[in-house]
């Protein structure tokens, strides 16, 4: 089984990843944020967080509702029409939603943790509570990218980097979660997110991606 440790190594990346991305965002995902009217900055540097959602589940249960119409058309996209113009907005909202849920789930370190793990009907989360959602957004990011990458043809090189950052969000999404509820739930529920990841399916898009670091930690 995977140790804790692994999980923090999974986290360095994944947050050295996701900072860095900060200074070369595309201005497509702030132009984004200020449409949609988002609250806050995004790409990890909002030092306040202002938000009525106060609990790892209710956090998680959003980001879901909140991602699927986003990522609905990429189900739609084919040889033809998989072009750099089409993918780049719908991947800046895709961003925006996964900054600013990681910023949401860091924004519970220090609180009581029998807290932030409420789930519904005030009871305490359970393992398959959090993994049945963090699998179910993991699914759901990861199975529109291996579309993409299944039909694109063209502006090969620059789609590709476009996506990437995508994988580095998630991964720091998860990290950042587990983080937060092994200290309750213990390693089972870092085993179970860790099945999820090294499904074939998922470090397939890793490999395409070119994102070596993620594999070769989840590897060890």
């Amino acid at each position: 089984m995977p140790s804790f440790a692994k999980v923090l190594s999974l986290a360095a990346v994944a947050f050295g990843a996701f900072v860095s991305a900060a200074p070369s965002a595309p201005r497509g995902i702030v132009d984004v944020a200020a449409e949609t009217g988002l609250v806050g900055e995004i790409l990890g540097h909002r030092d306040v967080v202002e938000t009525s959602t106060t609990t790892v589940f209710s956090i998680l249960t959003e980001a879901k509702v909140k991602i699927a119409p986003i990522v609905e058309p990429f189900n739609y996209l084919t040889s033809q029409n998989a072009t750099v113009v089409v993918i780049k907005p719908i991947v800046a909202q895709l961003n925006v939603v996964l900054y600013d849920v990681v910023n949401d789930v860091k924004a519970l370190v220090g609180r009581p943790v029998a807290e932030i793990l409420v789930g519904l009907n005030g009871v305490q989360c359970t393992v398959d509570d959090i993994v049945s959602l963090l699998g179910a957004i993991i699914t759901l990011v990861f199975d529109v990218l291996a579309k993409v990458l299944l039909v694109v043809t063209v502006d090969v090189s620059a789609i590709l980097a476009i996506l990437t950052p995508v994988v580095y969000a998630v991964i720091a999404l998860v990290t950042v979660v587990l983080q937060i509820v092994v200290v309750v739930l213990g390693e089972t529920v870092v085993s179970a997110v860790y099945t999820i990841l090294t499904s074939p399916d998922i470090l397939n898009v890793c490999v395409k991606l070119s994102v070596g670091s993620i594999i070769n930690l989840i590897h060890l």
